[in-house]
């Protein structure tokens, strides 16, 4: 479960922020479900996605974990 505040990539929007965690009151939206509303960084508008969905997210890299990946990827064994 992400943190209100925090930033992770979803889906094909991309960086987006935490704004809030809860049930919303929106057309279509199901009852008793907890949602994520997240705020897209490089675009405006907000996305409501149901905390326990399935849609693609992660957490955005650290400038140190990314760097490590980066050194890591000659021990990343390819695809034959």
């Amino acid at each position: 479960m992400y943190r209100i505040g925090e930033h992770i990539i979803y889906g094909v929007e991309g960086v987006c922020r935490v704004e809030e965690i809860g049930p919303v009151e929106l057309k279509g939206a199901q009852k008793g479900v907890e949602y994520y509303t997240l705020a897209p960084i490089y675009q405006q508008g907000r996305i409501y996605v149901p905390v326990e969905g399935s849609a693609y997210s992660r957490p955005v890299l650290t400038g140190e974990e990314a760097r490590a990946l980066i050194a890591d990827i000659p021990n990343i064994p390819g695809e034959i």
